[in-house]
């Protein structure tokens, strides 16, 4: 049986409305109580939760395999040598790697379908930073950060974490201004 939460305190319209209106979590349904004091009880409607994992996957195969297309060639426009793309990409084994610059991309998992996604972020985000400078953008990968604490992204990236390349996605993504 579903739980309702209720929000003490007052939130801002736009969380007013999104606690109201469908915020779901699992079994867990939230609501704000002053949204709730002026509203009808017959309005907080229990809501459908959606499955966590949908029918379809994230990603057609032929997407992942232009997603790694477009990686392999990105990494070469970074300038990284076989070990750090190897590296960036979750430790691929060498010989994987070597298929994918000859094109004979395999099988994609959801780890690495969500590396190609970071990485493919962190390229958008800085062509819209340096969108007349495409050198600029490549270049940056490899400049020391104060906020990477003096490290460049690509150290960062080099953790071989998902969070690492997380990290650099959020960095760039706020810096640009998000979407």
């Amino acid at each position: 049986m579903p739980v309702t939460i209720l929000l003490e305190g007052k939130l801002s319209r736009a969380c007013e409305i999104a606690c109201f209106s469908s915020l779901s979590f699992g079994e867990y349904n939230v609501y704000n109580r002053h949204m709730a004091e002026r509203r009808s009880p017959e309005m907080l409607l229990e809501l459908k939760s959606t499955p966590a994992m949908p029918d379809r996957p994230d990603l057609t195969e032929d997407e992942a395999l232009a997603s790694a297309r477009a990686v392999t060639t990105l990494l070469g426009r970074w300038g990284l040598t076989d070990e750090e793309a190897r590296q960036v990409l979750g430790g691929l084994a060498p010989r994987t790697w070597s298929r994918w610059k000859a094109g004979k991309i395999g099988r994609i998992d959801r780890d690495l379908a969500t590396r190609l996604s970071l990485l493919l972020g962190i390229h958008k985000a800085l062509r819209i930073m340096f969108v007349r400078d495409t050198e600029r953008a490549h270049a940056w990968i490899r400049r020391a950060n104060t906020v990477f604490g003096g490290q460049s992204a690509l150290d960062v990236m080099m953790g071989g974490q998902m969070m690492d390349l997380y990290g650099v996605r959020r960095y760039l993504d706020a810096e640009r201004g998000g979407w």
